[in-house]
């Protein structure tokens, strides 16, 4: 069972939401979400590391769930601050980051400018995200493609058989960790935990950020799990391309593909992921 801390973080201004569980002995995991996602997505994978003896941390990301809510400090260098200092607070003795997605990309940044903090890093359907590449170089072209639905004033329960509908081989499980994206009102509305303008912020970062211009500084070993979808072969082709791109510029790294599997790996597929997870370390893979 995990369980629910606010840490406080004087350095940074900012109190941050996580769910986490000790164990003595064993490797440390400490899991970051997705874009306008939040840490009750990873508790199924972070259930079954637990289980196989592994220290757990997930965070809300500032913006996310129930940590705070400031409108600044959503760059990469701010969220890998953060970072640092949740791994400083809980006294986590190099851990493995997981990032899913944008998370994925934090997990990137936090490697290659924080040597020696962590043992090795997972990227989860994230970390190879270059937004320049796949969308071009125009900010508001961009921002328009993928400024988020307003989900604003619709019924929880409405939510909930949307996302079910759209991920029919999810469990009730999954999808009640991912209306945690949404705050829930008396009256059964929801809205997003993550602001529009806090939204975009991180967006703007995610486009600004080349993956490229970090691979090379990471030296620890890196797992990539990229997801790939059978029903749209150009972006499976453009996946590939990125990760080919991060597999020949990473000191170490292994890549597990998820095929016929929908982006919130960690939700689609948390059995499989845990099991691939607890098979890296078991080998060696993440130890110097």
């Amino acid at each position: 069972m995990l369980n629910t801390r606010f840490l406080n973080l004087p350095d940074r201004g900012i109190s941050l939401h996580v769910r986490c569980a000790h164990a003595e002995g064993g490797p440390a995991f400490l899991m970051s979400h997705g874009l306008s996602s939040n840490c009750l997505t990873w508790e199924q994978v972070a259930l079954k590391l637990h289980g196989a003896g592994c220290a757990v941390v997930t965070v809300d990301q500032r913006g996310h769930g129930r940590s705070d809510k400031p409108d600044c400090g959503y760059e990469f260098e701010s969220i890998s601050a953060d970072m640092e200092a949740v791994i400083t607070a809980l006294k986590l003795e190099r851990p493995v980051f997981l990032g899913q997605s944008w998370g994925g990309n934090v997990a990137l940044h936090l490697a290659a400018t924080r040597p020696g903090l962590l043992s090795g890093v997972g990227f989860i359907d994230g970390g190879f995200l270059s937004l320049r590449k796949s969308l071009g170089s125009d900010w508001e072209t961009v921002k328009e493609r993928l400024s988020p639905p307003d989900f604003r004033g619709r019924q929880v329960e409405d939510m909930r058989e949307a996302i079910q509908s759209n991920h029919s081989d999810w469990t009730p499980t999954g999808v009640q960790h991912t209306l945690g994206n949404f705050a829930v009102a008396d009256d059964g509305t929801v809205s997003p935990n993550l602001s529009l303008d806090n939204h975009l912020r991180i967006l703007r970062a995610l486009w600004e950020m080349e993956p490229a211009d970090y691979y090379r500084e990471v030296r620890v070993p890196v797992l990539i799990c990229p997801a790939e979808a059978s029903d749209d072969p150009e972006r499976a082709r453009h996946r590939r391309q990125q990760v080919a791109h991060a597999e020949a510029s990473l000191e170490r790294c292994r890549t597990v593909w998820f095929k016929d599997t929908d982006h919130d790996i960690h939700v689609h597929r948390p059995d499989r992921l845990a099991n691939i997870l607890l098979e890296a370390v078991s080998s060696g893979f993440w130890s110097d």
